[in-house]
């Protein structure tokens, strides 16, 4: 990126557990974590992101530039295993998220090799697990309310408020010009593309 002038702090893949469309129809609700041909960058505070955003093409690839927008999930304190705060700022007894019970994980008396116990809904996995009933339904509730805030803050509309302006009048060199030719050019397979954003 410095043929570009570009001053880049940080390049970091993305990566995802979502399954594919052809996973879906398989029936996989929980797949490996796989990267995804989407990156973040980190630009120096002091570059002009709309010179950055502007670039449409990198070593021969399309490609879409656009602002981060962290994922909403529900963050999770790593000592007692709730949900809605951090360690940092949590005042409640240790719960371990091996076995389930009250007490830390370095002091779990559970056989390493024995099975992993949610303390959210009791079933065989860890804590952190982002496929637990809990995790998925306390998310879910999330994204619903972030959609709800998104549309309330959205402005009004103002189009029956406002009468609609006149057509712009063309000029006499406008009248004169004579039509031009648009090209589309796709270099990405958009079936292709959908599947990997999803």
């Amino acid at each position: 990126m410095e043929a570009f002038h570009i001053n880049i702090i940080s390049v970091t893949p993305m990566f995802t557990t979502t399954p594919t469309k052809q996973q879906k129809l398989e029936g996989l609700t929980h797949v490996v974590k796989r990267q995804v041909p989407i990156y973040k960058i980190t630009l120096s505070p002091d570059y002009d992101f709309e010179k950055f955003k502007n670039l449409h093409a990198l070593f021969d690839l399309r490609i879409e530039i656009r602002p981060f927008t962290k994922p909403v999930q529900p963050s999770q304190c790593m000592r007692c295993m709730q949900f809605g705060h951090t360690k940092s700022f949590c005042n409640l007894s240790a719960n371990c998220s091996k076995c389930g019970q009250n007490h830390p994980i370095a002091e779990c008396p559970s056989d390493i090799n024995a099975p992993a116990k949610c303390y959210h809904c009791g079933q065989g996995h860890i804590e952190t697990f982002k496929g637990c009933p809990v995790f998925l339904k306390l998310n879910e509730t999330m994204k619903t309310r972030t959609i709800n805030k998104r549309s309330a803050a959205a402005p009004p509309n103002t189009e029956k408020t406002f009468p609609p302006l006149d057509p712009p009048k063309k000029t006499y060199s406008q009248s004169n010009q004579q039509p031009t030719q648009s090209f589309e050019l796709h270099f990405a397979d958009e079936d292709e593309n959908d599947d990997l954003m999803n």
